[in-house]
């Protein structure tokens, strides 16, 4: 008589171990990389203005983080 607890077949060495040649891969390397069309268009001209800074350049200024959320 089987022992108590016990539900069948006792697993046998080639199902618990795979083969050498058996692979493990993670599910991150099966993720498809979408890539998103850009609109594309002639290259943009920007001017920027040779002038100083509006603020003092020995002093500091912290903005609040909910300033920079909006930006």
């Amino acid at each position: 008589m089987e022992e108590e607890g016990s539900y069948g077949k006792s697993p046998r060495l080639e199902d618990m171990v795979h083969g050498e040649d058996a692979r493990y891969e993670s599910d991150d390397e099966h993720v498809e990389v979408k890539q998103k069309e850009k609109p594309v268009g002639p290259p943009l001209e920007l001017e920027v203005p040779f002038r100083p800074a509006p603020a003092h350049p020995t002093k500091v200024y912290f903005l609040p983080m909910l300033s920079l959320e909006k930006i």
